[in-house]
């Protein structure tokens, strides 16, 4: 039974640290507040469902739209400033 709870512990440690993991790299690269923290306390509270769905449907998806909004942040902080 020893080797069980071990197995099992180890399991749910490596788990939760993939969750963690994950929601350090949501709440840097989410496409908005409210998405990054939808993440991290989505990863927090049940991994099991929302590390696949972060996997599925994560930040990678959007990679395009983050950089053309970033883009155009720039541009218009260079029209404010000129």
């Amino acid at each position: 039974m020893s080797f069980w709870v071990g197995v099992s512990s180890a399991a749910i440690f490596l788990l939760y640290a993939t969750a963690v993991v994950f929601a350090v790299r949501a709440a840097s690269t989410a496409r908005t507040p409210q998405g990054a923290v939808g993440w991290v306390i989505f990863l927090i509270l049940n991994p099991v469902l929302a590390i696949p769905s972060y996997l599925f449907l994560g930040h990678h998806r959007f990679r395009g739209y983050r950089i053309a909004r970033q883009e155009s942040e720039r541009v218009v902080e260079a029209l404010r400033l000129a």
